[in-house]
């Protein structure tokens, strides 16, 4: 509001605040919000420094293992055998390239138990 007193003017400012209730009730709800939405963020990201660490560590020791093993996988054998009551067994063996006739070897033993395996169920499927 305004006062003229002697021709000059004096303008005084009255503010009323009226507290509302429901909206403080709001404003604090809101803060609460938001510091929980704090707390996560900082929480998800002491997970993310956490996981880069961890994928640096797992970068520094694919490193080190491939200055240990420079001539890295060679080769790749895949077997896949299917018996007389069809059941497939798939056996994948990877080598390194001193390794071949073990390989071979393991191979080997690996097909004779799978036929015995099918000879075996064959013969219990037959006396039935």
């Amino acid at each position: 509001y305004s006062i003229h007193v002697d021709g000059g003017s004096k303008i005084y400012l009255v503010f009323h605040q009226y507290e509302n209730q429901t909206l403080k009730a709001e404003v604090e709800k809101l803060r609460e919000e938001m510091e929980g939405s704090r707390a996560r963020i900082s929480s998800l990201e002491s997970e993310v420094r956490r996981l880069e660490q961890d994928v640096h560590e797992k970068e520094a020791l694919i490193a080190k293992l491939r200055e240990q093993y420079p001539e890295g996988i060679t080769q790749t054998i895949t077997t896949t055998t299917t018996t007389a009551i069809t059941t497939t067994v798939t056996e994948t063996i990877t080598s390194q390239a001193g390794s071949m006739q073990t390989l071979k070897v393991y191979l080997l033993i690996i097909c004779l138990a799978i036929l015995a395996v099918a000879i075996m169920l064959t013969i219990v499927f037959r006396r039935r």
